[in-house]
């Protein structure tokens, strides 16, 4: 059973709920480079692929878009690395998304990641990447 199946809200209104206002941005680049750290952000949509990338060195792709090739395919042609979640896939949606990747750009990291963020029970499965070894990547665990 889904930890989401006991949320009140649905999916779509605790993601609204908790999603970065776009006009922080400054703000959250100036304090990332003050901490002299990076600043990294997910985007969800093309325009804030556009939006953050004079500020990001990376870009992550959540696994629930692993199956959005078209924009998978716009984020592979920044040239940056990217780092593709693939908890919420199977090995079907991996294969897809790694070649519009790859089509485009070599600097990709596959992240297995668990969905449940509420932490109350994880289950790691790192051994999932063995079935990864077929990839055209250096994959090293």
């Amino acid at each position: 059973m889904s930890h989401q199946t006991t949320w009140k809200k649905s999916v779509f209104e605790i993601y609204k709920q908790y999603e970065c206002d776009r006009d922080w941005t400054g703000e959250l680049v100036k304090t990332a480079k003050e901490a002299k750290i990076d600043f990294i952000t997910t985007p969800y949509d093309t325009e804030a692929v556009e939006l953050l990338d004079p500020y990001i060195p990376a870009y992550k792709i959540g696994s629930g878009d692993i199956t959005w090739t078209h924009f998978i395919e716009i984020i592979a042609k920044k040239n940056k690395p990217v780092i593709l979640a693939t908890g919420a896939s199977n090995m079907e949606d991996v294969e897809r998304a790694v070649d519009v990747i790859l089509r485009h750009n070599h600097q990709l990291v596959l992240l297995q990641c668990n969905t449940n963020y509420t932490g109350s029970q994880i289950i790691i499965n790192i051994s999932i990447y063995e079935c990864c070894n077929h990839l055209p990547l250096d994959i090293q665990i």
